[in-house]
C-alpha cells in the first residue's frame, strides 16, 4: 500500500528493505485511514466533538468512491490513500485549546492502544504503533517533496513540507512524538525480572524465557545441521556423483572486495578455477541413464519434454539442502544478524545493490550493511561476519555446482522464481526468501532438532550473552561483538543493502577484526580451526616426498602431525567444551557411514524423546550402515550398548518388511517379544514344533 521511490540512496529518509516491515507498516496504516471512514460515515460522536476539516472529510469521500468503485482502478485507489494521508499528516492546528485529542492520528492511537478486555497495552507495544505512525508520516512526507521537487527546489519543497515532522509545533507528529518519549520513559526507566538468567557458575547454561539451553547443545545441533546439509548434498543433489576433480587452494583464491561490476562474484571470476564446473552437473546427470528419466521424459524432434514432476522432487532437495544451511550459517558465522538481514545477502552486484558474499583470509565472508540511525544520518555500517571453513565449503560446493542447475532447471519447468536463483543467497523456485521465512525455518530446524524451541530474536539474545562472556574483547572504534550484533545506542529506520560506497568504508583492520571475532566463536562451537590446512599442507608435503623418494610414508605420522597442528590451534579456546565425538569418528574413516538425519529422526521417534542421542559411536555407525543395506555388518557392543536397537529401529523404518532375528536364551526372547509389542513391531516366535515353522 505504501508508494516509496527507492532511487534517491542519499536522501535523510530510505524505505526499509525488509518485506516485514513494511507490510506491518502497511498494515497500520490501512487501519488508520479505515478508521477515520468509519468514524465520519457511522457520525461517530468524537465527529461532533472533533470535527474534520473539509479537506479530511473530501479526502475520506474520495477514498470511499475509489475503493467502492464499480471498476476498482488501482492508480485511482493509490491517489486516493495519498490525499488522504496528506491531509491527516499535513495539518498544522492554529488551536490548541481541546489539547492533542483533536488530532484523528492521535485519537486512533488511544483506540489502538486499548486491549479487547478493555485495559491499556503496555508502555513498550505502545510504542510500536507509534513507530509505524511516524515511519508512515515521513513516507507520505518524503513522497509528496518528490512529486514538488517537479516544480520547484529541494530546499523550497523542505520548507513547505518539513515543518510537518519538525519539533515544536502542533502537528499530528509531533502529537504522538510526546507520547513515544513518554511511553519509553515509563516502559525502559522502571526495573524488570531478566529475560535470559544464568543457570550455573561457568555461564553455559542459560535460561531465556523460561528455555534451559547449555552451550554444548548449541554446538552439537550447528554440528549435526552441518552433517545433515552434507548427506543431503551428496545423496539427494549430487545424487551419488563425488565429483572428485572439483577443489580448490584457499590462498589462491582472487577476490577483488571492490569491483563494483554489475554479475561481479569470485566464482563467476575468470580468475578462480570455479567456472569450468558451472554445467558439470547437468552434464552428469543427464548423461547418467540411470537419473536422467528423473528430469527428462522424451526428446521428440529436437524438443525436450521435461519431466516436472522428477525436476521439482530434485529442487525440493536443493531447498531443504538450504534450509538447514540457513541455521549452520546463522549459528556458525559470530554474532547472529536479524533475520531481514539475512534474507537481503546476493550473490553478485546486482544495479540495486552489492553483493554480500566475499571471500576473505581464505574464507567465505558474509557481509551485511546495517545500521539503526540511516535516517538521521544517511549512513551505514558494513558488518563481516566469517563462516567456518566446514561451513564455507559446503556453500561454495553449493553455489559452484548446483546452483546453475537450478536456475536452468526451474526454467526450463517454468518456475515462477527461477530468476532469483542468479540474485539471491536464500531462495527457491517458488520465491526468494525474507526474513519471515527464514524465521519459520530456524524455529522449525530448532524445534525439530535443536535442544529448545527457540526463534531468530531468541537465539541471538542468548547468544549475544555467551559470546560476552567466553571470547575475548577486540578492540576497534567500539566493541567488535556489539558492532557485528548489529547494536547501537540510537533507535530510528533501518536499511540492509549494501553501496559500491559503503565498500569503501571496510578498511582491512575492521575485517581483521571481525574476522578474529568469528574465529573465537568457531573454536568455542567446537569447529577445528585451520585443521583442513593444516592437513592439506602436511599431505602435499607427503606426497611430494612419495614422489621423489619412492619410499612408501607411514600414514599414522601425517595423523600425528594433524592432531598436534589442531591442538595447536584449539589452545586459544577458552574453556574446554565436549565436542561430538561420534561425529569425528566418523568423518576420520573412510569405512564408516554418516547418520543420516532421516535416522537420527526415527530413534527419537522410537524413544519418544526429542533429546534421544545413540549410546555410543559404535551403535550409530553400525545402524547406519544396516539401514544403507550393508552386508555382513559385525557390531559387538557391551551390555546395555544398544544392540537390540540395531534391529528394532530398521524394522519400525521399513515397513512390510520381515526382520529375522535369532536369540539363544527364551528369557531374552519373552523380553524381546514384550519390547516390540510396546514399539508397535508385528512379531512372532518361531520354533520347531510351532505353527511358523513354515
Amino acid at each position: 500500500m505504501l508508494m516509496i521511490r527507492d532511487t534517491l540512496g542519499n536522501m535523510p529518509f530510505k524505505a526499509s528493505d525488509q518485506k516485514s516491515t513494511l507490510a506491518g507498516n502497511s498494515r497500520m496504516f490501512a487501519r488508520l485511514l479505515f478508521s477515520v471512514l468509519r468514524t465520519i460515515e457511522q457520525g461517530h460522536k468524537w465527529s461532533e466533538e472533533y470535527p474534520f476539516d473539509r479537506k479530511q472529510k473530501a479526502a475520506a469521500q474520495a477514498l470511499r468512491e475509489a475503493i467502492d468503485a464499480e471498476e476498482v482502478d488501482d492508480d485511482t485507489v493509490k491517489e486516493a490513500i495519498h490525499g488522504l494521508g496528506l491531509a491527516l499528516f499535513c495539518k498544522k492546528r492554529r488551536s490548541i485549546a481541546k489539547g492533542d485529542v483533536a488530532c484523528p492520528v492521535y485519537r486512533f492511537l488511544v483506540i489502538s492502544s486499548i486491549k479487547e478486555g478493555g485495559s491499556f497495552m503496555q508502555e513498550s507495544d505502545i510504542t510500536n504503533i507509534i513507530a509505524k505512525l511516524q515511519w508512515t508520516c515521513r513516507a507520505m512526507i518524503y513522497e509528496e517533496m518528490l512529486r514538488s521537487m517537479e516544480t520547484m527546489t529541494e530546499k523550497q519543497a523542505w520548507k513547505k513540507l518539513g515543518k510537518f515532522v519538525k519539533e515544536g509545533r502542533y502537528t499530528a507528529f509531533n502529537s504522538i512524538r510526546q507520547v513515544l518519549h513518554l511511553a519509553s520513559a515509563i516502559a525502559y526507566g522502571m526495573s524488570g525480572m531478566p529475560q535470559i538468567e544464568w543457570l550455573d557458575d561457568d555461564h553455559i547454561k542459560a535460561s531465556i524465557n523460561g528455555k534451559a539451553v547449555e552451550l554444548d547443545d548449541i554446538s552439537k545441533f550447528v554440528l549435526d545441521r552441518v552433517e545433515a546439509a552434507k548427506i543431503v548434498l551428496e545423496k539427494e543433489i549430487l545424487l551419488g556423483h563425488d565429483f572428485e576433480d572439483f577443489g580448490y587452494t584457499s590462498a589462491k583464491i582472487v577476490d577483488v572486495l571492490r569491483n563494483t561490476q554489475i554479475g561481479y562474484s569470485f566464482i563467476d571470476s575468470g580468475d578462480n578455477g570455479f567456472v569450468k564446473f558451472k554445467d558439470k552437473l547437468m552434464e552428469t546427470m543427464l548423461n547418467d541413464p540411470l537419473i536422467k528419466p528423473q528430469f527428462i521424459k522424451r526428446v521428440r524432434g529436437g524438443r525436450v519434454e521435461w519431466n516436472k514432476d522428477g525436476c521439482k522432487r530434485w529442487l525440493k532437495a536443493t531447498r531443504a539442502f538450504l534450509e538447514k544451511m540457513v541455521v549452520a550459517i546463522h549459528i556458525a558465522y559470530g554474532q547472529p544478524a536479524r533475520a531481514e538481514e539475512l534474507a537481503t545477502v546476493m550473490i553478485k552486484n546486482q544495479i540495486n545493490g552489492m553483493r554480500g558474499l566475499y571471500w576473505s583470509r581464505g574464507r567465505l565472508m558474509i557481509v551485511i550493511g546495517y545500521n539503526k540511525t540511516r535516517s538521521t544520518n544517511g549512513k551505514d555500517k558494513l558488518i563481516a561476519r566469517f563462516l567456518p571453513e566446514e561451513v564455507g565449503d559446503l556453500l561454495v560446493k553449493y553455489l559452484t555446482l548446483v546452483r546453475p542447475a537450478e536456475a536452468f532447471i526451474a526454467e526450463q519447468i517454468e518456475c515462477d522464481g527461477f530468476e532469483n536463483y542468479e540474485k539471491m543467497l536464500f531462495t527457491d523456485y517458488e520465491r526468494a526468501w525474507d526474513g519471515k521465512r527464514l524465521s519459520e525455518i530456524f524455529m522449525r530446524e530448532m524445534n525439530e532438532w535443536g535442544p529448545a524451541s527457540m526463534g531468530f530474536q531468541e537465539y541471538r539474545q542468548i547468544a549475544n550473552l555467551w559470546m560476552k562472556k567466553h571470547l575475548k574483547e577486540i578492540k576497534l572504534e567500539e566493541d567488535v561483538l556489539d558492532h557485528q550484533a548489529g547494536h547501537n545506542s540510537e533507535t530510528a529506520e533501518a536499511r540492509y543493502g549494501i553501496t559500491s560506497e559503503d565498500m569503501d568504508k571496510l578498511t582491512s583492520d575492521k575485517l581483521l577484526a571481525f574476522f578474529h571475532a568469528s574465529q573465537q566463536w568457531h573454536r568455542l562451537l567446537g569447529f577445528k580451526v585451520g585443521e583442513n590446512e593444516i592437513k592439506r599442507k602436511v599431505e602435499k608435503e607427503v606426497e611430494k616426498g612419495e614422489r621423489e623418494n619412492k619410499i612408501p610414508v607411514d600414514r599414522s605420522e601425517i595423523a600425528a602431525l594433524v592432531k598436534n597442528g589442531i591442538e595447536a590451534g584449539l589452545r586459544e579456546v577458552r574453556r574446554n567444551f565436549r565436542t561430538r565425538r561420534f561425529k569425528e569418528e566418523n568423518r576420520g574413516s573412510s569405512t564408516t557411514a554418516s547418520v543420516s538425519s532421516k535416522t537420527l529422526k526415527a530413534l527419537r521417534r522410537f524413544y519418544d524423546d526429542k533429546q534421544a542421542r545413540f549410546k555410543s559411536p559404535q551403535q550409530a555407525k553400525a545402524l547406519q550402515l544396516i539401514i544403507d543395506g550393508k552386508k555382513d555388518v559385525l557390531a559387538i557392543l557391551p551390555t546395555g550398548g544398544g544392540k537390540s536397537l540395531l534391529f528394532f529401529l530398521p524394522t519400525q523404518m521399513e515397513s512390510g518388511m520381515t526382520t529375522v532375528v535369532i536369540v539363544p536364551l527364551i528369557a531374552v526372547t519373552n523380553d524381546l517379544r514384550d519390547r516390540c509389542v510396546k514399539a508397535g513391531i508385528s512379531c512372532a516366535n518361531w520354533d520347531p514344533h510351532s505353527r511358523y515353522r513354515e
